[in-house]
């Protein structure tokens, strides 16, 4: 199996497993970078409130290795653009109870 070959299968398109949605622009090349760069795969990022909702924590003294860029839209219509950590699911463990 040749490089190309090997990368093509390492890498699934970066997307939000809460919203469902695929990064898009700027955001999808330092994702899909960081998921190589570290042997993660599946292509799943989403901020640490995120993966709370999806029942998941992330670990701690873990490391958002990227901050993607939104583009928001603020009450009075205009637009803002904020830098948000994100982590990879390889950063997270299911929450357990507390008991």
């Amino acid at each position: 199996m040749d490089q190309d070959t090997q990368l093509g299968q390492a890498v699934e398109l970066p997307h939000n497993p809460t919203t469902g949605r695929p990064y898009t622009g700027r955001n999808v090349l330092p994702l899909a970078l960081a998921e190589v760069e570290r042997g993660w795969s599946g292509g799943q990022w989403a901020g640490f409130h995120q993966w709370r909702q999806l029942g998941r924590v992330v670990r701690k003294g873990e490391r958002s290795p990227v901050r993607v860029l939104l583009v928001t839209e603020r009450k009075d219509g205009t637009k803002g653009v904020r830098m948000v950590a994100v982590f990879h699911r390889a950063q997270t463990d299911e929450m357990t109870p507390q008991g």
